[in-house]
């Protein structure tokens, strides 16, 4: 509901999300069941962590939050209360790397804020999804610093999920001419994350399939069967989580080739080799991560 539309805030009692968690659950074939609390900013909430555990309780497999970092940056409480309640994912707003290139939205949950969350978040257990609205012009040339960023911190982020720009909504003060050179496509995404991996060549951390698998979705080719073409989430590889040890740091060097996941190994393998090592074994203690 457009707020500006209507004149007025509206806001979900409590009654009204369970029933539209009820309804959603009884869908049939049922397959499995995901949801992601979104806003404005879910955690602002008063029903929220309630929310995340009667989700858990109806059966949703996967409880994640869409969110600005904010809440979980000032409380690590509220971060544990948030896992135990059932929140898998958090999918963290995320525009770059520095304060520098969080700044347009005018805000104060800058960078130091987003590695205060992750931080909170990963003690805490919860599975981060950095989220990168690319917007032509003011964040674009952060996709490489972004997946490097992401490389440098393993045990921390496990997915990277970029959201080229869409013009929707409340845009009625967005001029064609503002339209046409903030525009980001897919294409232009898969552009600068193939730049991106030309620096595999000199960095083993950077693995062939962590590329080449979505430049195939996104190079503007005919997805396959079953795939699904939208934002593009690039997943790091359970192996290289795995065979980069204990700390996550600035500067983490790979050992050589060795390091590599073998091209061609499908997610599902990815997946189950992350299952047979068991509960999480990232390590959220070490004070030496750093972003670069």
């Amino acid at each position: 509901m457009d707020a500006n539309q209507v004149g007025f805030v509206h806001e979900l009692s409590w009654e009204d999300i369970k029933q539209v968690l009820d309804n959603a659950i009884t869908i049939k074939p049922r397959r499995q069941m995901s949801v992601q609390f979104s806003g404005g900013e879910p955690t602002m909430s008063p029903y929220f962590l309630d929310a995340v555990r009667y989700a858990r309780k109806v059966g949703y497999n996967s409880v994640q939050a869409a969110t600005n970092g904010i809440e979980f940056a000032k409380s690590p409480e509220f971060a544990k209360a948030a896992a135990e309640a059932g929140l898998r994912y958090a999918y963290l707003q995320f525009d770059g790397i520095g304060n520098a290139a969080n700044a347009h939205r005018r805000v104060g949950n800058l960078f130091d804020v987003k590695l205060r969350a992750i931080e909170n978040l990963c003690q805490a257990g919860v599975d981060i999804v950095p989220v990168i609205t690319i917007v032509n012009g003011v964040n674009n040339e952060q996709v490489g610093r972004v997946i490097e960023f992401a490389l440098d911190n393993p045990k921390r982020i496990n997915f990277l999920s970029f959201q080229p720009v869409s013009f929707t909504g409340r845009d009625e003060e967005i001029t064609p001419e503002r339209r046409a050179a903030q525009r980001y496509t897919l294409s232009h995404l898969a552009h600068d994350v193939k730049i991106a991996d030309r620096h595999r060549r000199a960095d083993p951390r950077l693995v062939p399939d962590l590329v080449h698998v979505h430049l195939h979705r996104l190079g503007g080719r005919r997805p396959r069967t079953g795939s699904r073409m939208g934002p593009a989430h690039v997943r790091l590889p359970p192996e290289l989580r795995h065979r980069h040890g204990g700390d996550d740091r600035q500067g983490n060097e790979g050992s050589g080739a060795g390091d590599r996941v073998p091209q061609g190994r499908s997610a599902r393998e990815g997946r189950r080799a992350g299952q047979r090592r068991g509960a999480r074994q990232r390590s959220c203690r070490s004070p030496a991560w750093r972003s670069r």
